[in-house]
């Protein structure tokens, strides 16, 4: 969570979120802040909710997992407020990727692609279609919302798509609950990622890496070329 989130959530009237971000967030919350908690795909009720408290004058805080503009609430919130006469401020917070990234080391010093898993809203064909062209294009992929008890199908589908793709030997990180107290960060390969199926879950992220990237010790780590890179006459690195 960044400062100004924290400064945020002290200074509202009312917190709104889907229940499991909202308790996150608890020791943050000071008492006689108003709080509602909402359950999973209850997105547009949230919003709703946030705009029409804002509308009559009061300073809400709607509160999203790692940074309310990916994959998040911003986009919705903005959408309904339109017209509404409500001022809406988008907070930036530590989004999945970047947190997964440091616990991993360094895999994303070059260029990469973010895909979510999550077909609710997207049809999986299309989600499929975008993970394999950013395989074969050599991005470093991050994979959000990788599998859950109602979509098993779509990370094996993955595993497919991935092992077609790349080489076995491609690194491949895995970060479980980055920053918290269930923190597990596992440095494997795309060749052994299947073996993993049954342990990854919503609460994971994966990094796939690029033909660049190297596992150096336990961590990830993708070289932009800087040792090979031609420097001029006067310039020391």
């Amino acid at each position: 969570m960044t400062v100004r989130a924290r400064r945020v959530l002290r200074s509202v009237d009312v917190v709104i979120g889907y229940r499991s971000y909202v308790r996150h967030a608890r020791e943050v919350i000071p008492d006689g802040v108003e709080v509602r908690e909402y359950g999973m795909r209850e997105e547009r009720k949230r919003a709703r909710e946030a705009v029409r408290l804002a509308a009559e004058g009061r300073r809400v805080a709607v509160v999203s997992g790692g940074d309310p503009g990916v994959y998040g609430m911003a986009g919705l919130v903005l959408s309904m407020a339109e017209g509404e006469g409500v001022e809406v401020e988008v907070v930036p917070g530590v989004t999945a990727a970047c947190a997964a990234a440091a616990l991993l080391g360094a895999p994303l010093m070059l260029d990469f692609a973010v895909v979510s898993l999550s077909d609710h809203l997207v049809p999986l064909d299309e989600i499929l279609e975008r993970a394999r062209a950013a395989l074969e294009s050599d991005f470093v992929l991050v994979v959000y919302n990788p599998s859950s008890s109602e979509r098993r199908h779509a990370f094996r589908a993955f595993l497919d798509v991935l092992e077609e793709s790349v080489e076995p030997e491609r690194p491949v990180g895995v970060v479980w609950d980055a920053y918290r107290s269930r923190q597990r960060v596992v440095v494997t390969r795309a060749g052994e990622l299947r073996s993993l199926e049954d342990q990854i879950n919503m609460r994971s992220i994966l990094i796939v890496g690029s033909s660049r990237t190297k596992v150096v010790g336990e961590k990830m780590i993708t070289e932009r070329g800087y040792s090979s890179r031609r420097t001029g006459r006067n310039s020391r690195e």
